[in-house]
């Protein structure tokens, strides 16, 4: 956990939490004092039920702007298993690892059962198809939570040790460039976007300095059976190709998928 207002990242992490719905974090006795922290009397936010080693008060609220409210488990003060504890056995291969929502033809919602067995086996033909490898760096603009998001920025990065920036759309209304410049920051070899950022980011020429994409082995269009997502795609390689930009013509990849049977 950042322990100062100014650490990098610190808003990405508050968005990351409140998307994926986090009440409880786990730190240390010395970690959780250090942190910065506003009185909010009027406060009813209350412990997770269940919870009986949280500390803190629903008045003591760390002060991390954008950040949901958190109850902070002291991990030293948490009670110890016993002596004759012993490890849960290990999930089959057909148990439930995940639902995930999608929508019918007719507009009505149903999820999808994904099993430990397809996780796995979905992650390897990711890895084996976009080239996955240790200790890179993937920019992720779409929605984690579901399809390509989810596959590509949570399971398969897991699954192969790759660092995740993910960009809200919050910076991406001020800033339509701001995928493009975590690219060339961090040299990411991966960008997962929508032909709308493609869209956007060429129309926001004044905020293309210092912009190169020459690290992209990949640029995942999520949206690939949109059809107004190959226009959209050629139109940026045609910007970006030359330099200083440096876009392989090949990293450009519209892809198009679902729920039910991954990409």
């Amino acid at each position: 956990m950042p322990s100062s207002k100014r650490e990098a990242g610190i808003a990405q992490l508050g968005f990351l939490l409140g998307n994926c719905g986090v009440k409880v974090a786990l730190t240390s006795e010395s970690c959780y004092k250090g942190l910065p922290k506003k009185v909010n009397p009027s406060s009813t936010f209350s412990a997770p039920s269940g919870s009986t080693s949280l500390t803190g008060t629903s008045n003591e609220i760390v002060d991390f702007r954008g950040w949901p409210q958190l109850w902070w488990a002291v991990t030293e003060h948490m009670s110890k298993p016993s002596r004759d504890w012993t490890a849960p056995p290990r999930l089959a291969d057909e148990t439930i690892a995940y639902i995930e929502y999608t929508t019918g033809n007719d507009g009505t919602v149903k999820g999808v059962c994904v099993t430990r067995q397809a996780v796995f086996a979905h992650c390897r033909a990711l890895t084996t198809a976009m080239e996955y490898k240790e200790d890179e760096t993937m920019v992720c603009v779409v929605d984690f939570k579901r399809e390509v998001g989810l596959w590509h920025a949570i399971l398969a990065s897991v699954f192969n040790g790759i660092k995740v920036i993910f960009v809200p759309y919050s910076l991406m209304k001020m800033n339509p460039a701001t995928w493009m410049h975590m690219v060339s920051k961090y040299q990411a070899t991966t960008a997962l976007v929508k032909s709308r950022d493609l869209h956007w980011a060429l129309l926001a020429t004044r905020d293309h300095k210092d912009i190169n994409l020459s690290s992209l082995r990949t640029l995942l269009v999520a949206d690939g059976a949109n059809p107004w997502s190959l226009s959209s795609c050629d139109a940026f390689v045609a910007s970006f190709s030359a330099a200083p930009y440096s876009l392989r013509a090949d990293a450009m990849c519209p892809c198009a998928g679902s729920s039910e049977t991954g990409t």
